[in-house]
């Protein structure tokens, strides 16, 4: 509800957007262009718009003092709009200066003394809007919505604005327009275009109907979208939106907490290398997200809002009708044009009954805002059967089947469900052995709970994504360090991951305390150690992601109970035969372009606890000519003149090596 007046050279006064707003001690702006600038708060608070439909358009109108309110704790919505309300309103949008509108105003019927008076002749003397005849105005009159469409298309054409352009799904051939003029019909048809004033359904325009104050308030919230281009506030040095979104190996994070939303938090992200932003706490809460935002863009972080619904699991139905009867338009108005924002997050771990109810969110969604995703994670294969049908939230109920492929098929149904670009998990393995703190486990499924899911999405020629742990939150859970940073990452690019994505936002409000300390906001080792690991990882982006995965195969288990894996690549066409002393996890890749190159991943998957370098011995089919391997990034040609290679990975290693 902040915004910044700017006196312009020659005396005008514009509304202009906050670009940058901290929640601490300082507030920065970044300035377009020369002028006097000043900071107000404007947010107003009415006893009789909560719960209403329209509050948000006027929260938005009176903020930015656009319209008063009847009486200092009133609106009045479903009061009738009046013809010299409505020019008023128009006139401040424009930042009319009224001193330099006095005396006569030209109409028997408009007082110079009134409110609206010099914005009534700033409209005459600029060919706005005319009066009712050549000497009355009809100020108190209520003012009829093909007048409105008319004024508001002049204030369009005679200021030369710079537009942006709403394109309206079906838009509606109106009927009863025939007895306008030209001139009212192209203005009527030019707010339909802009999806400033829409129809009334059935083809009907109702020239000559009225307008309450709040369906006026949302006409001037699109308005001073589309004329101000408030939702633009893009810094000149942003990224595109084509680059934030590329394909790539996305480096992510769960949860912004609003008081780490500062430049330094977000520069903080940056360094780390994270380019990806799901469900921040900040991104609900307007007076923050701003910061976040255009940070975001000058950094290229993508961002997944979370401002849509409330992330249930159990959708009730008033719940989906709810998602369903949103004004996205309105909902993303500040920020839509931000090359940072991708979508927004929907919910996080539904069980299969719900599957559905969030497909209609979804197709609702991406139909009203084309080219922006919905994100929502799955629940990991530790799930048990209840959770899995009804949501994570639902574990207590007493519910089982004991199908061995359930976990499948739970990946399955969300593909069926909607054709959804990718399919999202966590899986967190680093244990302590519980009352003893010094003897490192892990999850008993954890190679086998990523094939599950990766499996399904590499069938339907979808992108995998992951959280990995990121810290200890509980006695039986271990803050990772940089060897088993790296060591996560690598076994989910074994399975042609796509997505790396840290959980840090933990129950008691999204602190960072696994990376960043908040109160001091200097970085832990664990920040460090997981800087390095992102920068070696996004140094064989563009070589990995020429490559799709085509399974995985692991060597000497020996009755690992974590690399249990079923449905095993076989055959990998360049390896005729490996040797380890340790167990290994290979994960198999062809290039994308048919041309018959392959690679693999080659990672240490020996338990922790004991330490031990994996010695390893590959020896080459005859058709392989160069072997090249990414030791952390770095790219290295081997020696294969014998037709072998041998590797040593320390505990938690993996490499990335290709094979032409």
């Amino acid at each position: 509800n902040d915004v910044v007046m700017r006196t312009n050279a020659d005396g005008s006064v514009e509304i202009v957007p906050l670009c940058y707003i901290s929640n601490s001690e300082f507030i920065t702006y970044i300035a377009s262009k020369p002028g006097k600038y000043s900071l107000t708060s404007n947010a107003k608070i009415y006893s009789d718009t909560d719960g209403h439909w329209g509050k948000n358009y006027i929260d938005f109108v009176s903020a930015r003092t656009l319209f008063g309110g009847t009486s200092p704790t009133e609106f009045s919505p479903d009061t009738a709009m009046t013809r010299g309300m409505f020019i008023t309103v128009l006139g401040r949008m424009h930042g009319v200066d009224i001193s330099k509108y006095s005396g006569d105003t030209g109409y028997t019927d408009v007082s110079p003394s009134e409110y609206y008076a010099p914005y009534i002749m700033w409209a005459k003397s600029e060919g706005l809007m005319d009066g009712t005849s050549d000497t009355t105005f009809a100020p108190e009159e209520p003012i009829y919505r093909e007048t409105m469409a008319l004024v508001i298309a002049n204030y369009i054409k005679a200021s030369e604005f710079e537009t942006i352009y709403y394109s309206i799904d079906n838009e509606e051939e109106f009927t009863d327009i025939a007895d306008c003029d030209a001139e009212t019909v192209e203005a009527i048809e030019l707010m339909q275009k802009y999806g400033i004033i829409n129809g009334k359904g059935n083809a009907r325009f109702d020239p000559k109907g009225s307008s309450t104050r709040a369906e006026v308030a949302a006409v001037m919230q699109r308005t001073v979208i589309t004329v101000l281009n408030v939702s633009s506030s893009v810094p000149a040095s942003a990224k595109s939106h084509e680059y934030i979104t590329r394909d790539r190996i996305r480096m992510g994070i769960w949860g912004f907490p609003a008081k780490f939303c500062t430049v330094e938090g977000v520069k903080y992200l940056a360094e780390l290398g994270v380019d990806l932003v799901v469900r921040g706490e900040c991104l609900a809460n307007t007076a923050v997200r701003n910061i976040l935002i255009n940070y975001a863009d000058l950094y290229g972080i993508e961002l997944y809002m979370y401002d849509y619904g409330n992330g249930a699991q159990v959708p009730s139905e008033s719940y989906v009708n709810s998602m369903l009867s949103t004004d996205l338009k309105m909902l993303v108005s500040d920020y839509e044009n931000h090359p940072s924002f991708a979508g927004h997050y929907l919910t996080d771990e539904p069980g299969t009954d719900y599957y559905d109810e969030f497909a209609k969110i979804t197709e609702y969604y991406e139909k009203t805002l084309p080219g922006k995703k919905i994100y929502t994670n799955l629940l990991p294969m530790y799930a048990n059967a209840a959770q899995l049908k009804y949501g994570a939230s639902q574990a207590a109920i007493e519910y089982y089947d004991a199908d061995p492929d359930l976990y499948r098929k739970y990946c399955e149904e969300w593909f069926e469900s909607y054709d959804y670009d990718y399919i999202s998990t966590d899986i967190y393995p680093l244990n302590w052995v519980v009352g003893k703190g010094v003897t490192k486990t892990t999850y008993r499924d954890y190679v086998e709970s990523i094939n599950q899911i990766a499996s399904v999405a590499r069938e339907r020629g979808k992108e995998f994504w992951c959280f990995i742990q990121t810290f200890g939150w509980n006695d039986t859970k271990r803050t990772p360090d940089e060897a088993e940073y790296r060591w996560q990452c690598y076994s989910m690019l074994s399975f042609g991951c796509t997505g790396i994505l840290l959980w840090t936002y933990d129950g008691s409000g999204g602190v960072y305390d696994s990376m960043i300390n908040t109160a001091t906001m200097t970085p832990s080792d664990a920040y460090y150690d997981l800087q390095k690991v992102f920068s070696e990882i996004k140094q064989i982006n563009d070589v990995y992601l020429e490559y799709k995965n085509v399974g995985a195969f692991t060597h000497n288990p020996k009755n690992i109970d974590y690399v249990r894996m079923s449905n095993q690549y076989k055959d990998f066409s360049p390896i005729a035969s490996l040797d380890s002393n340790e167990c290994v996890l290979v994960g198999c890749f062809e290039k994308k372009d048919g041309s018959g190159g392959t690679a693999f991943t080659l990672v240490n998957m020996e338990e922790f606890q004991h330490g031990n370098n994996a010695n390893v011995k590959i020896k080459f089919n005859s058709n392989v000519e160069k072997v090249t391997l990414y030791n952390r990034g770095v790219p290295s040609v081997l020696d294969i003149s014998d037709g072998e290679a041998d590797f040593v990975l320390p505990i938690g290693e993996g490499y990335f090596i290709t094979v032409e």
